[in-house]
């Protein structure tokens, strides 16, 4: 299943990326 979320939140920056989170905070901790 997967989850779509809607165009707004996306714009508005309330939806992150998990891959994206786990890469930063593996860059950070380098």
């Amino acid at each position: 299943m997967f989850h779509i979320s809607k165009s707004d939140h996306i714009k508005e920056g309330k939806i992150t990326d998990v891959y994206f989170e786990r890469t930063v905070r593996i860059l950070k901790e380098k």
